[in-house]
């Protein structure tokens, strides 16, 4: 009885729960009291909009959520979880959590889920579903509910452009209870996160012959190196990737766009909650996502996940753990976004992760200016969008075809409906000059999260935050135009332009982002497993694989900015450059499907033979070290060679380098032993034979002056000779053995592993 006892009192103290056991926090009934304001849960951009006064009473709020903060322990716990499951040397590698298995180590108690719960029912809310990670649960109620029972009136807004959205006024109210549980409430306003795909425009006139090239499944298989892998069968099949949408789509485009693009006839799924109408830019961001994921991945299963507003989407995407991949096509300035919502999105991207989902957002079609959606000018700045900031999500970048004077095109179409011959070297995409808007690669620094510790390579900036983009494909909607049906048109595999014809083709790192999904689903079932946040391998790969990655080094994202408005130089102009490396407009460049996925894991292994050497003053002793590549690693790995203080007389020296597979060999070498002076072990000795001597002389010769003499010459005679005996040709053995480690440490990049061999002196 003692044990269970103690371990409950541990429990209890130390606030540490075993999985399965989260601590119940809320200690009694929630009822009305004098409440705490949730800080940071008004969106910023109110202060810009025009307010118009409350909103009819009767308006139904349909997507409330209150979404719940982990404790301490929990987020300590989840984010040593979340590096173990990428490691790995590491048991929880790859073993990816279920929403319930979440919920019963990371979620909220049952017990406090139910006392919200009958809280919100004393509320007159409705309760739409408590969510199986039991990290935040769904209601609906009035805007007179909303004020009564949240403290918080809801408005009428009008933007710059005449639109009216409604929004709380202020913080919610809400029982002292509540006070370290709830991390924020989402749904209380209607501004929706911005698309970023761009329809083609053609502004110029096409001389006859003059030919328009459409991207199209057999194209961008061609440009991006995806053939091989559809040729060994690794086309998608079996896999599903979702899309976060806030928009259904025609069902008959989605399958006339799979027969003229050559592929196998299959329905997108719908997962919705409430019934969604076509029409709109919204319908045609749908309709490009899920036919260009479908183009990487022809064989993998598209869901169309609906649930409001895309990060209610996504939201729900990840709770009912709808696919391994999760592409979501929209985004928001980080400085629109209030601290409330970002922490409560960011717990839904880290349960993601936990759930091996690779969740893969868009930077923007803005260059760097993400808070100036859909201008002419910059004025506000810097500013990069989340989710894509988020350090659980790639970020999509923009790029360009770049042809020159090459030849990458066939003047006809192949069997297949394409006409790509090769891959096309890629510029940075802006359009901004050409077309008067802010249309541009997005990229830039984070204001709100720190460099990850594995975003690291050649040229990452040394800017403590977390950069955007990871990775970059072609998404100039002019240069070229992913082909496609939408809204009920399509475009030709070839087309003869006209002036100012507006086509159905599509572009922007919304399309972008989608086809990076389709790689990633191509990775998925190339593993054989799901392989979450990609983030850590992209940049290890990065570092030491020249043939994985299209380094993309020509071109910009800027665009004009307002004089003197935020960041706004003599110039007239803000952003970044492309160039070797990684850099702010397409992040580490684009990448070749098939070495990607076959490098992927690349990493060697260190031997180092001998373990363990013995070294005499004087003698030298040699090790050979091996290094074995594994998955396809064919790196330059360089090799050093470290001695400890304590090994103050050994050296060590060797081979510099070794490509992919090999063996160094290493010499590690004792000093002989050096002369020291006469000390303390020969004192007595030395004392005897001075004093000896001195008398020998003393007795045996006058006068005074010349014994003196004498005495001095034969005293320094003596201590030369003592000195002699005090040391050795490299023999004489020291006070006892000293033991160390030499390390012999291999680093390719990133990788760097190590190994010991143990030296003993003697």
């Amino acid at each position: 009885m003692l044990r269970p006892l103690l371990f409950c009192l541990f429990v209890i103290l130390s606030g540490r729960f075993p999985p399965g056991a989260t601590p119940e926090r809320i200690a009694h009934v929630l009822q009305a009291d004098e409440g705490f304001r949730l800080t940071q849960n008004t969106p910023p951009l109110l202060a810009r909009l025009r307010d118009l006064g409350e909103v009819d009473g009767s308006i139904r709020l349909s997507h409330l959520c209150i979404h719940f903060a982990p404790t301490d322990q929990q987020q300590k716990d989840l984010t040593a979880l979340l590096k173990r499951q990428l490691d790995r040397s590491s048991q929880d590698y790859r073993q990816w959590l279920i929403p319930e298995e979440f919920a019963d180590r990371f979620g909220l108690n049952v017990k406090d889920l139910e006392k919200v719960e009958n809280w919100l029912l004393a509320q007159g809310f409705n309760i739409v579903e408590p969510a199986r990670s039991r990290t935040h649960i769904k209601f609906s109620g009035t805007a007179s509910q909303v004020k009564a029972a949240l403290g918080t009136p809801i408005h009428k807004y009008m933007d710059s452009g005449g639109e009216v959205h409604y929004s709380n006024a202020s913080d919610p109210l809400l029982p002292l209870g509540l006070r370290s549980i709830v991390s924020g409430i989402r749904g209380l306003h209607n501004f929706k996160p911005h698309r970023a795909g761009q329809r083609a425009r053609f502004t110029y006139s096409f001389p006859n012959g003059d030919v328009v090239h459409f991207l199209w499944p057999d194209d961008l298989a061609t440009i991006y190196d995806l053939k091989p892998l559809f040729g060994a069968g690794v086309n998608g099949t079996g896999q599903s990737i979702a899309i976060a949408g806030q928009a259904a789509v025609d069902i008959d485009d989605i399958r006339t766009f799979r027969a003229r693009g050559f592929l196998p006839a299959s329905d997108p799924l719908i997962a919705y909650n409430q019934p969604f109408f076509l029409g709109g830019s919204d319908e045609e961001e749908s309709e490009l996502d899920v036919e260009v994921a479908s183009e990487a991945a022809p064989g993998a299963t598209i869901i169309l996940a609906l649930d409001g507003e895309a990060f209610d989407s996504a939201t729900t995407a990840v709770d009912n753990n709808l696919a391994p991949v999760l592409s979501i096509s929209y985004s928001e300035c980080e400085a629109d976004v209030s601290r409330s919502e970002l922490n409560a999105l960011s717990t839904v991207f880290q349960q993601a992760n936990a759930q091996g989902i690779t969740v893969i957002a868009d930077t923007g079609d803005t260059g760097p200016a993400n808070c100036d959606y859909g201008g002419t000018i910059a004025t506000q700045g810097f500013g990069v969008g989340i989710p894509a900031s988020f350090p659980t999500v790639t970020a999509v970048g923009g790029t360009e075809f770049n042809e020159g004077s090459g030849h990458y095109w066939s003047s006809t179409n192949n069997s297949s409906g394409g006409s790509a011959l090769s891959y096309i070297p890629e510029m940075a995409w802006n359009d901004s000059q050409a077309f008067g808007l802010l249309e541009a690669s997005g990229g830039g620094k984070s204001i709100l999260f720190s460099k990850p510790d594995w975003q690291k390579g050649v040229n990452v900036p040394n800017d403590k935050a977390r950069d955007l983009p990871d990775v970059s494909f072609t998404a100039a909607p002019q240069h070229d135009s992913y082909g496609g049906c939408l809204l009920g048109e399509c475009s030709g595999t070839l087309f003869w332009g006209q002036n100012n014809r507006l086509v159905p083709g599509g572009g922007g790192t919304s399309a972008s982002t989608p086809f990076f999904a389709g790689l990633v689903a191509l990775l998925n079932q190339k593993e054989g497993a799901r392989v979450g946040n990609v983030n850590p391998e992209l940049y290890t790969l990065a570092s030491f694989s020249p043939d994985a990655f299209h380094d993309v080094t020509i071109g910009n994202n800027n665009v004009p900015c307002r004089a003197s408005s935020t960041n706004c130089p003599a110039a007239g102009t803000i952003g970044y450059s492309a160039g070797p490396g990684y850099d702010l407009v397409t992040g580490l460049g684009s990448v070749d499907a098939y070495n990607l996925l076959e490098e992927w894991g690349a990493d060697f292994s260190l031997n180092a033979a001998p373990a363990s050497v013995t070294l005499a003053a004087g003698a030298t002793g040699s090790a050979n070290v091996t290094i074995d590549a594994e998955n396809h690693f064919s790196g330059v790995v360089l090799l050093t060679c470290s001695v400890p203080k304590a090994l103050s007389d050994v050296s060590c020296s060797g081979s510099t380098s070794v490509t992919g597979s090999g063996t160094a060999a290493f010499t590690i070498s004792r000093a002989a032993k050096a002369c020291s002076p006469f000390f303390w072990n020969s004192l007595r000795l030395w004392g005897l034979y001075f004093i000896g001597s001195i008398s020998l002389v003393l007795a045996g010769m006058r006068p005074r002056a010349i014994r003196f003499r004498m005495a001095f010459v034969v005293m320094l005679l003596l201590f030369a000779g003592l000195t002699l005996t005090a040391c050795g040709s490299g023999s004489a053995s020291s006070n006892g053995l000293v033991t160390a480690n030499v390390v012999i440490t291999a680093t390719s990049g990133n990788l760097s592993h190590a190994s010991p061999i143990t030296v003993t002196t003697d």
